[in-house]
């Protein structure tokens, strides 16, 4: 019966932590996603390159993948009253503020680290 009732409560926490959308995927995870959706259906996920990481938008939101050594994206801004950004299987969680912003898009950045002497 213990082994019953232990196997029942990892069932339910693994579906409980893969239907809640994360803070963060990686981005590998994001790219290979955005680039399936496009594939698809062209146009539903793009992103562009810059200087300041990998930025990229859906029909439902829009993420960046900023060059800090994280190898992380976030979500930035949703539409509607979405919660999180769709990117395919990947969902990032989004705590909206301002007009869709998501809270970590209006966060400043914290001070880049200095090589120091």
């Amino acid at each position: 019966m213990r082994k019953i009732m232990t196997l029942a409560l990892l069932a339910v926490g693994l579906v409980v932590l893969t239907a809640n959308p994360a803070q963060a995927a990686p981005v590998e995870a994001v790219v290979a996603a955005c680039d399936k959706m496009d594939a698809e259906k062209p146009g539903s996920c793009s992103y562009t390159v810059d200087s300041g990481g990998l930025h990229g938008c859906t029909k439902n939101g829009c993420f960046t993948c900023p060059v800090d050594g994280s190898r992380q994206c976030h979500a930035m801004r949703t539409s509607g009253k979405r919660s999180h950004v769709e990117i395919g299987s990947v969902q990032m969680k989004c705590e909206p503020v301002i007009n869709g912003w998501c809270k970590q898009a209006l966060e400043p950045e914290p001070p880049a680290k200095s090589a120091g002497r």
